[in-house]
């Protein structure tokens, strides 16, 4: 079923060149059981050559970015036939040879420095941005204006200073989405531990599920009436389930009541003993 519905999905979404079989699958879910008991502190040190943490087991079954997720020209072309706008950032050798401004060269000029670029064949923008690091970012909207401002960290001068910031950049912080998501997860995480590994499976998709439906709440009409942050959502949430979903138990004392003694239990005052007559 999994193996189905992965390729019908990537099917949907227009990625033909995908497949993927029912070993890779239970290739996956084997190292997802090998991470309940020989767990690391990242996922990738089983890919590594080192001697001290090479899985030999894990990365002969598969390659470390087997299922890694690329954005690519082709599918942003596909996004903007179908009207769906899209800004991502993009890997430097996945930009089809666009000749934008060398990383290299970009970096010796001051922050917010960029070099931009637009298809006008397909309407893709290519721009590369001088951040605390050099980001490429491909967009089916716009280009780098209008330009604005952030905030950013000076190691030379020892405060906060403000740096060019174009709107693709602006706009991509606001709106991208799994980066806000795991944003917002790691806020309120569930924080029971357990060691058993199909745990997250569980914790993940609850925390997700209150985050997406805050998100739709926001875009409800009382939600824009009524605003409400996560931290407050959540607690509504948890308040009425355990009021209205809890059974209640009338409270007991905290330590059993003491006996009294039975009639028939008497007191040897020579042998300092209990007897029964």
């Amino acid at each position: 079923m999994i193996t189905n519905c992965s390729n019908n999905y990537a099917f949907q979404k227009d990625n033909i060149k995908f497949k993927v079989t029912a070993n890779d699958i239970k290739v996956c879910l084997g190292i997802l059981l090998l991470s309940g008991y020989c767990s690391v502190p990242r996922y990738r040190i089983y890919w590594e050559t080192s001697s001290d943490t090479h899985n030999e087991a894990v990365s002969k079954a598969m390659s470390r970015n087997t299922f890694e997720f690329f954005i690519s020209v082709r599918l942003l072309k596909k996004l903007k036939i179908r009207l769906h706008y899209c800004t991502e950032t993009i890997r430097s050798n996945r930009i089809e040879k666009a000749p934008l401004e060398e990383a290299s060269t970009l970096k010796k000029k001051v922050r917010g420095s960029y070099s931009q670029l637009k298809d006008t064949s397909s309407g893709i923008t290519f721009i590369r941005y001088h951040d605390n690091n050099i980001v490429t970012v491909a967009s089916t909207l716009e280009g780098a204006k209008p330009i604005g401002k952030a905030r950013r960290w000076s190691h030379t001068e020892k405060k906060r200073i403000q740096i060019d910031q174009h709107s693709r950049i602006i706009n991509y912080n606001c709106y991208m989405g799994v980066d806000q998501l795991d944003q917002n997860i790691s806020s309120y995480r569930v924080n029971v531990r357990m060691k058993k590994w199909y745990c997250q499976m569980i914790m993940f998709p609850l925390n997700a599920s209150v985050n997406n439906t805050w998100q739709l709440y926001r875009l409800a009409p009382k939600g824009k009436e009524d605003l409400i942050d996560l931290l407050s959502f959540t607690r509504y949430i948890v308040q009425t389930y355990l009021a209205k979903y809890s059974i209640r138990v009338a409270p007991g004392p905290l330590f059993p009541r003491s006996r009294t003694l039975n009639s028939n239990l008497a007191f040897s005052n020579a042998s300092k003993t209990f007897l029964y007559s």
